[in-house]
């Protein structure tokens, strides 16, 4: 919110989270989330002037005609107390709105662990203990003692739950607690993609959110997954290299033309022009030959099922491909879909008028190019 005079409805909103006990962190964490859901409507929140007015209400203060202090500078996000309480109370859906807001967010979120609240068929959670004498297994509130190690009884309930006949999965999630070592996930990895190679037949997954420990783990359970079945790939994980070579690993040509959706939260090798048929993304890339971004704009004005696609790089970078997408009609003050950030925002047209325009908007260091109907 810009130094002055508080909205009025932004004050209602602080004011009624305070009466109803909600914490000056999920007050914030609430007021980012509307700003990213209706930015016309909710203008950008400072964390100061939030802490303004819940020191006021706490010091029964509720003079609502109050002008908050000018802050000196921009808040920054690094250094925001609150901020690693925010995010661990926000969704993964929530988290990956919130990364695109800034560069600095994004980085705080990327590198933070991600954990899952159930992991299983449907809503049966199996949790495996270790104890002294094996493991124990919590199924359905039931609780068995096998004499085996956790690790192998894992892999053995894993194989004995994809070996089943026409088994589906909607979506495969592995990802490692904070306690598991990189080695020890590079292992137990390994063996999941051994157990599914054991099978009669290659899995049938829709959907893979995994955090990655190399790209040759990676390579080995991509080629246990039938190709025409993976139209989703999330991957996340803190890597060694600089930059991930997802684009070099031999079997995900298996499943490029297949695939519709794809998050990466590290730096990759991919080419611009060969993100163009999916129907959305979100990548960071480490480079982008000029030839790419002609191909790129030719390609995506053709595709019919294109949504979104969020693009990340250096400054440089970016500059390069919103260059090399023009011509574009840049938003003016009178044009109907003005924004506050028109001298950044332009329209592309579709090759079929009948779909609408391309909106191109360059923001928060990213850019972000979305279906925009007339």
């Amino acid at each position: 919110m810009a130094n002055g005079r508080t909205p009025e409805h932004v004050l209602s909103g602080l004011l009624n989270y305070f009466t109803c006990g909600v914490s000056e962190a999920d007050a914030l964490a609430n007021l980012l989330k509307s700003q990213e859901s209706q930015p016309k409507l909710f203008p950008r929140v400072d964390y100061r002037e939030v802490n303004f007015w819940y020191e006021s209400f706490r010091n029964n203060n509720f003079n609502m005609y109050q002008i908050p202090p000018e802050f000196s500078g921009p808040s920054q996000l690094q250094n925001l107390d609150v901020l690693d309480d925010i995010i661990e109370k926000t969704s993964v859906e929530d988290q990956k709105a919130l990364r695109r807001t800034c560069k600095s967010l994004k980085a705080k979120i990327d590198k933070k662990e991600r954990t899952f609240e159930k992991i299983g068929q449907k809503d049966v959670q199996t949790i495996i203990q270790n104890n002294e004498n094996g493991c124990t297994v919590l199924k359905d509130g039931v609780a068995t003692t096998f004499e085996t190690n956790w690790f192998k009884k894992l892999v053995a309930d894993f194989k004995q739950m994809t070996g089943r006949i026409k088994t589906k999965i909607a979506v495969l999630n592995i990802t490692n607690h904070p306690s598991i070592t990189p080695e020890e996930y590079e292992v137990f990895l390994g063996h999941v993609s051994e157990a599914m190679g054991q099978l009669k037949r290659k899995l049938n997954v829709e959907q893979i959110d995994m955090r990655v420990a190399s790209e040759n783990s990676l390579d080995m359970l991509l080629k246990q997954i039938q190709p025409n079945s993976l139209t989703s790939l999330e991957l996340s994980g803190c890597l060694s290299e600089p930059v991930f070579p997802l684009g070099s690993i031999p079997s995900i040509q298996d499943h490029w033309q297949y695939l519709k959706t794809l998050t990466v939260y590290t730096t990759t090798d991919l080419q611009l022009e060969t993100l163009a048929n999916l129907d959305k993304c979100d990548v960071t890339l480490s480079d982008v030959p000029q030839r790419d971004i002609a191909s790129y704009r030719n390609s995506i004005v053709h595709n019919s099922n294109f949504v979104s696609h969020v693009l990340d790089a250096s400054k440089e970078v970016l500059e390069a491909i919103k260059s090399g997408l023009e011509p574009y009609t840049t938003l003016t003050v009178s044009d109907k879909h003005f924004e506050e950030s028109a001298d950044k925002t332009g329209l592309i047209p579709f090759a079929d008028s009948s779909k609408g325009h391309i909106k191109l908007v360059d923001e928060s260091g990213f850019l972000t190019l979305s279906v925009l109907k007339d």
